[in-house]
């Protein structure tokens, strides 16, 4: 009921080069802050996502499974 875990990942290789935006899931997963070269930022749905990038996501702790999912991650 609104709880969330804070997760950090790298960008996947299959992501690099698209909007961060398409990471989002309204109401579940959602990119908080992009860090990229020691600086962090807020990551707009436009923020092109690059090799090396680290993405801070809050995920609803019922979509932890298809978060895990979505970035590839066992």
């Amino acid at each position: 009921e609104g709880r969330v875990e804070i997760k950090v990942v790298e960008v996947p290789l299959g992501m690099i080069g698209r909007p961060a935006g398409i990471l989002n899931v309204p109401g579940e997963i959602m990119a908080i802050t992009l860090t990229r070269r020691n600086q962090s930022m807020i990551p707009t749905a436009e923020t092109i996502m690059e090799k090396g990038d680290l993405i801070h996501f809050a995920v609803l702790l019922n979509s932890v499974e298809k978060f895990k999912s979505m970035m590839m991650i066992r």
